[in-house]
């Protein structure tokens, strides 16, 4: 037997990996595989579109508020400076000297009925033709002292015909409160224990700062003017609102042939036949029994 003296040759044989180790084994003459690719996940699902929320019903447009009463016209302002006048007062003291024409009497405003204004002598001066005071119904005190002195009154309706006769919305601009032709009709100028001898008459007033025309006037008087001569020649006890409107109706074709502009009492909304007299909040039920 003879011994080779070159060491023998290992092989290429590789040893198994120790258990913590975690690399794969390669086999002898096996080239190593490359690790698989990973597989792409998958796209979410998109989200559903949210379904639109359906629109909320427009709720109803509330009724304007009226717009404040314009101011007292500052001529009649530069006229008292000129006359140096500076309070009510001072404008009735004119009258002191002041001697009525025959046959004339002096007409004034409630205001200077008031006791904190004017002694009402100076109304009546050298024992003429006594004064005749125009007066709002709600003047207590005022009708209280002119009774004392026996002053003649004209009562004013209350509340101005360049008022609203019906809703804002439909309506030329005006100012003020609602007086509508219920309302207007259901005046009484006649008071509690007043003495009908010195009730002279009733009056309602109709200011023009917003009314530009003979034909807008026209549509504020008629035919509301219809209810205050109605009042002023009937009774209270005789008079029945519903025969009136009647007959107010027939009336405004006779006007409306003689080429008058009126309002229209067919369009009239519930709240100006109620009577109500201030506009109240949407949704609150309107009494009719006409």
């Amino acid at each position: 037997i003879t011994r080779s003296s070159t060491p023998p040759t290992l092989s290429s044989r590789t040893e198994p990996a120790s258990e913590d180790d975690p690399s794969p084994v390669q086999e002898p003459g096996r080239a190593a595989q490359p690790a698989p690719e990973p597989e792409p996940e998958p796209e979410p699902e998109p989200e559903p579109e949210p379904e639109p929320e359906p629109e909320p019903e427009p709720e109803p447009e509330p009724e304007p508020e009226p717009e404040p009463e314009p101011e007292p016209d500052d001529a009649l302002r530069l006229e008292w400076k000129q006359l140096s006048i500076s309070s009510l007062p001072d404008a009735v003291r004119i009258f002191e000297t002041t001697t009525p024409l025959e046959g004339r009497a002096f007409h004034a405003w409630y205001a200077v009925a008031d006791p904190l204004a004017v002694d009402l002598r100076v109304l009546n001066p050298g024992g003429g033709k006594k004064a005749t005071m125009k007066t709002w119904p709600d003047c207590v005190k005022c009708r209280r002292r002119m009774q004392e002195e026996g002053l003649d009154e004209v009562k004013q309706l209350q509340g101005y015909l360049n008022y609203y006769q019906d809703l804002i919305r439909k309506e030329p601009k005006a100012v003020g409160e609602l007086v509508s032709l219920r309302f207007t009709y259901g005046y009484e100028p006649l008071a509690e224990g007043m003495d009908p001898a010195l009730l002279r008459g009733v009056q309602a007033n109709l200011w023009t700062e917003l009314i530009p025309t003979p034909e807008h006037a026209e549509y504020m008087l008629y035919p509301r003017l219809f209810a205050l001569a109605e009042t002023a020649w009937t009774p209270a006890s005789a008079k029945e609102y519903k025969g009136f409107r009647k007959r107010a109706r027939a009336l405004l074709d006779v006007f409306r042939n003689l080429g008058y502009r009126t309002f229209d009492m067919d369009t009239e909304s519930d709240l100006a036949r109620s009577g109500l007299q201030r506009f109240p909040p949407e949704g609150v039920p309107i009494p009719i029994d006409d």
